[in-house]
């Protein structure tokens, strides 16, 4: 069976999504799936209004005496979930491409539920020789979507699960 409000595979013997935490109800008539919709979408607003302060840490190359060991990693502010949910919201700072990285290391911060959660993600750097951008956006299926380029260029993108518990 499939999550109604993220779209995970429920595996059987289970009442209730391994990823998101819906209970999805066992209704076959019309107004039994409705009744399940309207659930599934209070839930869905229930967890992105509790994710918080996303940002993310990512290497400056302003500098030149830093090194891309992992000094000069300033945090990019985004928002939260609801800024977030189904619209990307892009960095106001930019990023030079790099000639000799093929992947850009972003370490995701967030709170959810009134937890700091972080995690790290490679993602490929935008093959262009302009300037590039950091986005953001919460996706239907309750990932987070990370992009690199800018909101009118192709980007490379690449989904970041959630701890949404």
């Amino acid at each position: 069976m499939e999550c109604t409000v993220c779209g995970s595979a429920i595996k059987e013997g289970r009442a209730q999504c391994g990823y998101c935490g819906f209970f999805p109800g066992f209704t076959f008539d019309d107004a039994g799936l409705a009744a399940e919709q309207r659930d599934a979408d209070d839930h869905r607003e229930a967890i992105v209004s509790k994710l918080k302060n996303f940002s993310v840490s990512v290497y400056d190359n302003s500098n030149e005496n830093s090194s891309r060991s992992g000094q000069g990693t300033p945090r990019l502010l985004f928002g939260d979930g609801k800024e977030c949910d189904n619209d990307v919201v892009w960095s106001r700072e930019i990023f030079t491409q790099y000639r000799d990285e093929k992947t850009e290391r972003l370490t995701i911060n967030y709170e959810s539920a009134g937890k700091k959660k972080s995690g790290a993600i490679s993602i490929d750097i935008p093959p262009t020789v302009n300037y590039w951008r950091i986005g953001l956006k919460i996706n239907s299926n309750l990932k987070l979507r990370v992009y690199l380029g800018t909101t009118v260029k192709g980007a490379t993108m690449k989904d970041f699960p959630l701890s949404l518990r």
